[in-house]
């Protein structure tokens, strides 16, 4: 989860510019897409039969041009799904509270007020039953 604090006031001009806990989440995605980048293409390259050199120099190629953008866009959407669910739980805790207080009654389908409305008797809800002759 975020550790970062929550800013006290909330600018809308500026809150996108450094929302907490994106550094790290970010940091953790570019390091671990690195990683899996290097040694994912190194590793192939050499069970492939390729030379040590030409597997490190893919392996680092990969890993800058492919692991830092792709290690970056899943540190972000980690980071955006941990700061949706918890605004959804936040959502859910304020609706459960709120659900304490008794609900207020239904009040009547807009049919039901046009015909009061306008003087014409509802229809029955329960048609009587229609006998057929045999």
């Amino acid at each position: 989860m975020n550790e970062a604090p929550t800013p006290q006031s909330f600018d809308p001009a500026t809150a996108w510019a450094n929302p907490p806990g994106i550094e790290r989440a970010l940091t953790i995605g570019v390091v671990i897409g690195v990683a899996i980048s290097f040694f994912g293409v190194g590793g192939a390259f050499l069970a492939g039969g390729q030379g040590f050199g030409a597997s490190i120099g893919m392996g680092a190629f990969v890993a800058f041009w492919g692991g830092l953008g792709f290690g970056g866009m899943i540190g972000g959407v980690v980071w955006a799904t941990q700061v949706e669910e918890a605004a959804k739980l936040d959502r859910l805790a304020a609706g459960a509270a709120s659900r304490t207080q008794p609900e207020p009654s239904d009040p009547p389908s807009t049919i039901t007020a046009l015909h009061d409305a306008a003087g014409v008797s509802s229809p029955d809800p329960e048609p009587a039953a229609v006998k057929v002759a045999s």
